[in-house]
């Protein structure tokens, strides 16, 4: 979500302040200058990707950005954000999920073999397989093992965010967890194979209506 307005005001004051032309923003996140133009001019909205790397380069907050915050400081985890988007970008199978991609970074990134891992997460090595390659989805409990085995948010995961941080999501999450489960509702989708996928993009579209909620208080 992007408030162009304020979008648009902060990007031109920024690179004001910086002395820094469009062309040369342009060139750092690997757009056009005519792009950069169009997003000043409110034309065009950037996606998350592209605003992450423009507050990476420009050492802001990307939320201050997207005009979600007033806190310009850029965040301690803006590189980590930015590795990952370029780290996707390299990924030439298109027909990964986000989840699928970012799973296979976090297994790369750990050193360790495919059977090691699946031997502590306590799943066949067949099933990682599965996720890695978008064959297979994982169930809520097994997502937040998973989570919880690599220190990532669950947000991070599924694509939800660009930052692996924990902090911002446990407090909601941690209450989300409790009602479902209260409610049967986590024990329905372990038990029924077929609402797995289903309970997680569930989860997914919660998170983020809850992101926008929070924005707006």
């Amino acid at each position: 979500m992007v408030n162009l307005e304020l979008f648009s005001q902060r990007l031109k004051n920024i690179l004001r302040t910086k002395k820094m032309s469009n062309g040369k923003l342009a060139t750092y996140i690997g757009q056009t200058t005519g792009s950069i133009s169009r997003y000043i001019s409110k034309e065009r909205t950037p996606n998350e990707g592209a605003i992450i790397k423009m507050a990476y380069f420009l050492n802001v907050n990307p939320n201050y950005l997207k005009g979600l915050s007033n806190e310009i400081e850029a965040p301690l985890d803006i590189k980590d954000q930015y590795l990952t988007i370029c780290e996707e970008e390299t990924m030439s199978d298109n027909e990964l999920t986000v989840f699928s991609k970012r799973l296979k970074m976090l297994v790369n990134e750990s050193g360790k073999r495919n059977k090691e891992i699946a031997f502590e997460l306590n799943i066949s090595n067949g099933v990682l397989s599965n996720y890695i390659n978008s064959k297979r989805e994982p169930s809520f409990d097994t997502l937040r093992i998973i989570c919880n085995y690599f220190n990532v948010s669950s947000d991070y995961l599924l694509g939800i965010s660009y930052s692996k941080n924990k902090k911002e999501e446990n407090n909601f999450k941690n209450k989300m967890i409790d009602i479902l489960m209260k409610g049967g509702i986590l024990d329905i989708a372990s038990k029924h194979k077929d609402y797995e996928e289903l309970f997680v993009n569930l989860l997914k579209h919660t998170c983020q209506t809850f992101k926008i909620v929070k924005n707006k208080l």
